[in-house]
């Protein structure tokens, strides 16, 4: 017996407890815990319901498909402990990411690449420090919105970032204010290609901890926006720092300081 055991006896609920060796019976059942929750989707189809790569899954792992009756459909998964590592990759019908345990990743590689139909990713619980989003976001291309203010890179270790928005045709505003990104770290570019190749709607970036030499590395995209003003935030891009002969053109985007 481990913990507990819930029975009955006479009709009556009756549970059992295990204290320092012995046996403990009282009235009434004791709750089951109730295991958490670790991800929670929604799909427009059950065509595929499961993650494509799951890595330190629980061997108490389980996943609940809910009909949620409007033509959608709503994934559960719960297990004790989150998975060191996970995927959507391609996973075509999947629209809305409500709720996704980061707590033991250490990487995001092709998070959601390729989930053409992902429009909303809530990311308010996300508070972790990752290396490597190489194609995190590649061809989402219902993304209009991304707050990934809390994923945090290594202060003068910027982390992996090649194509990671990529072909994300309708981003319009990001935030990664807590990526620290500086130039130095990515001398050679292989850390950085075409991280946001093809974000033509995109407008609003904020990303604080930035360096302006990183702008240049990173490729911010320099289409116009008929009508829409351009605006970068950044705390470390000051350009007068920069030798004239060396200033890099944004024609497009209004640079805006933080103190």
């Amino acid at each position: 017996m481990n913990n507990f055991s819930n029975v009955k006896l006479n009709g009556e609920e009756i549970s059992m407890m295990k204290l320092n060796g012995t046996i403990i019976y009282q009235k009434g059942a004791i709750p089951e815990p109730e295991i958490p929750i670790v991800a929670k989707y929604t799909l427009l189809d059950t065509s595929q319901t499961s993650p494509t790569y799951v890595s330190g899954k629980a061997s108490d792992w389980t996943e609940t498909i809910k009909d949620n009756n409007d033509g959608t459909y709503t994934v559960t998964i719960n297990a004790s402990k989150a998975p060191t590592s996970i995927r959507f990759d391609k996973m075509y019908s999947l629209i809305s990411m409500d709720y996704l345990d980061m707590s033991k990743l250490s990487h995001s590689r092709s998070m959601f690449e390729g989930c053409t139909n992902l429009t909303y990713v809530n990311t308010s619980n996300w508070s972790v420090g990752l290396v490597d989003m190489e194609k995190m976001f590649r061809l989402c291309t219902s993304l209009t919105s991304l707050d990934l203010s809390g994923i945090t890179t290594q202060s003068h270790y910027m982390g992996i970032f090649n194509s990671m928005f990529e072909g994300c045709s309708n981003l319009k505003t990001l935030d990664i204010r807590n990526f620290y990104i500086n130039y130095y770290d990515m001398e050679e570019g292989y850390m950085a290609k075409n991280t946001f190749d093809g974000c033509t709607s995109l407008h609003t970036v904020r990303m604080d901890n930035c360096n302006y030499w990183a702008m240049y590395e990173l490729g911010l995209p320099s289409n116009t926006i008929p009508g829409v003003t351009k605006n970068v935030y950044c705390r470390e891009c000051n350009m007068t720092d920069i030798n004239a002969e060396y200033r890099i053109n944004f024609s497009s985007w209004t640079v805006n300081y933080i103190e």
